[in-house]
């Protein structure tokens, strides 16, 4: 099969070293391979592309950088924009496993309707930004590293697994509602998540605090309130305006800072 040629926002081949090859599934349900240097165009059958380009007719990143563990974050960087995505629709498994990735670029997210198994044990992973969640169970589940996670839009009521074993998270904020905050509900929500239970893990909580939130609009706190997710876990909410990093509120979610 024919070698797709991935070219960035600049019309640039993407070098990309850490791992040899890419495998990029096609529509016909072969894979094509991105190699380290194949932007020179060299090999019969080649087909240059920009990443969007090819995204737009494949619509699906599904286990686009699966397993990729080598992956850093100036190479993700490189390879894939904000406007690469705007019409995928399936983000399932596309970041499972990339375990030294400390960072993920924000995404567009519009068209997407699958996004399961996301950024499942990305185990560095430490800040994470969603336009939406949809579709969803174990996307964020494993990252044992992760502190935050921002979402800009909750548009699934099912949360199955949803943050299982995210030892180290303390924020969750969910700047908007797509669905009835007092229908949500889930398995395992919150599995292993030391910080919203305040229990002692030796590594990523010693001291057993109560410190972990999620942060939601303040009218949208009483529907929150009577919730399965909220009356089975008894986990802590606040108002997503009383949120801040350094004293500083989080403001509009274009503009909130990555850290804690």
């Amino acid at each position: 099969m024919a070698d797709i040629i991935l070219k960035n926002a600049n019309g640039e081949p993407i070098e990309y070293t850490g791992v040899s090859k890419i495998k990029v599934p096609t529509t016909d349900g072969g894979t094509a391979i991105f190699s380290e240097g194949s932007g020179s165009g060299s090999g019969s059958g080649s087909t240059t592309s920009s990443l969007k380009n090819y995204l737009d007719v494949k619509r699906s990143c599904y286990e686009f950088f699966y397993g990729l563990n080598e992956l850093t974050n100036d190479e993700l960087n490189e390879i894939i924009s904000y406007d690469d995505t705007q019409n995928v629709r399936d983000m399932g498994y596309m970041f499972a496993e990339c375990s030294n990735l400390t960072w993920i670029p924000l995404l567009n997210m519009e068209n997407v309707t699958s996004m399961g198994y996301m950024c499942y044990s990305c185990y560095s992973l430490e800040t994470l930004r969603l336009e939406k969640l949809i579709g969803a169970e174990y996307t964020i589940s494993y990252c044992h590293n992760l502190r935050k996670v921002d979402i800009n839009s909750l548009e699934t009521d099912w949360l199955d697994y949803e943050f299982s074993s995210c030892y180290s998270l303390k924020a969750i904020i969910i700047r908007s509602f797509g669905v009835e905050p007092s229908y949500l509900y889930g398995e395992d929500v919150f599995s292993g998540c030391s910080h919203f239970f305040g229990t002692v893990d030796s590594m990523y909580n010693p001291q057993g605090l109560k410190d972990g939130y999620i942060y939601i609009p303040r009218e949208n706190i009483e529907a929150f309130k009577e919730s399965s997710l909220f009356i089975d876990y008894n986990i802590q909410v606040r108002a997503l305006e009383d949120y801040t990093v350094d004293g500083t509120t989080t403001g509009d979610f274009d503009d909130a800072k990555a850290g804690l």
